[in-house]
């Protein structure tokens, strides 16, 4: 349904407490078509804590499962 979208649409950047928030959503972009809003505490990715884990492997966990599956469970 988005293939001019190879990504998602936001950027993601470590939090002050821990873990990861949403940052600069696109507002013509697939995440923006959800209920994804800047600020928002990332948790988990397709199912996967990651709160506590490096910002390479949360990004890569997000493209790739977007680019293979054509979607990503977010919490």
């Amino acid at each position: 349904p988005w293939p001019t979208y190879r990504e998602l649409g936001f950027s993601i950047s470590q939090s002050p407490s821990g873990g990861y928030q949403i940052q600069q959503l696109r507002l013509d972009s697939p995440a923006a078509h959800t209920q994804v809003r800047n600020g928002d505490h990332l948790i988990q990715v397709n199912s996967i804590n990651v709160e506590n884990t490096d910002y390479q492997y949360v990004f890569q966990l997000i493209n790739d499962s977007y680019r293979r599956e054509g979607e990503v469970s977010l919490l």
